[in-house]
């Protein structure tokens, strides 16, 4: 069996700087993919940079720690502040699930959405990880296993720090 050494880059999309750093990494020959972050601000151009790059393996970086969300804040409030924002940290996260406040339909609701972003614009997904390490948290992993395979996507990022 081949071996094959995977270099990817978390938080494409989040902003300008991040997507040309991604950008030059790959042209370079040192990345081979990059994680898109669907709800934060520099999305568009990331999009853009994924498709005039598509050697560039492309996956979600599922974020439900840092931002607001892309679907209704009604549907997903058991993930976010009383601003209307995602909490911040995976910690915060964390202590929404152990003290049973965190409802698991919301996240999968949150990745369906973020999915379907990406999807719309054009881009074929290879992976999902998470933004914090949110998949390590296991009723969000367990969400993300039910739901990838919904829309073919086969892998995602097993964090080992």
């Amino acid at each position: 069996m081949k071996k094959q050494l995977i270099v990817n880059a978390d938080d494409f999309g989040l902003a300008g700087g991040v997507n040309r750093a991604v950008i030059d990494a790959h042209a370079q020959g040192i990345l081979t993919s990059a994680t898109l972050m669907a709800n934060m601000p520099a999305f568009d151009e990331a999009v853009q940079l994924a498709k005039a790059h598509p050697a560039l393996g492309v996956g979600l970086h599922f974020n439900i720690t840092q931002g607001a969300p892309l679907d209704d804040a009604s549907r997903v409030g058991s993930l976010l502040n009383a601003r209307g924002e995602f909490l911040g940290t995976s910690t915060a996260l964390l202590k929404r699930w152990l003290t049973g406040a965190l409802k698991i339909g919301e996240v999968e609701i949150e990745l369906r959405a973020q999915i379907e972003r990406v999807m719309n614009a054009g881009l074929k997904l290879t992976h999902v990880d998470s933004h914090k390490h949110a998949h390590a948290l296991p009723p969000v992993c367990h969400s993300i296993a039910e739901v990838i395979g919904d829309y073919g996507i086969r892998a995602i990022r097993l964090p080992r720090e």
